[in-house]
């Protein structure tokens, strides 16, 4: 399963497709600053940096309700 993610630019939105899962670094022991970590289906990745407005599209909740599922070993409901 993956899901899209949505990056702000100066003009609407760019649209990145097969994404696979994400994860975010923060800014520790002198890194310049924090970035979130886009991983797509063939393990290339992508740097965002915090600063820019990203948004998911609606199969990330799904992805992550599935993994939360598959590691507590049962059905995971999640409420609205």
């Amino acid at each position: 399963m993956t899901y899209e993610v949505y990056v702000k630019r100066l003009i609407g939105w760019k649209k990145y497709k097969g994404v696979k899962g994400d994860t975010m670094l923060e800014a520790k022991n002198g890194q310049q600053f924090a970035v979130r970590i886009i991983i797509f289906e063939d393990e290339t990745r992508m740097e965002i940096p915090f600063s820019r407005i990203i948004k998911f599209g609606p199969n990330r909740h799904l992805f992550i309700q599935k993994q939360m599922a598959r590691e507590a070993g049962q059905q995971m409901n999640m409420r609205n």
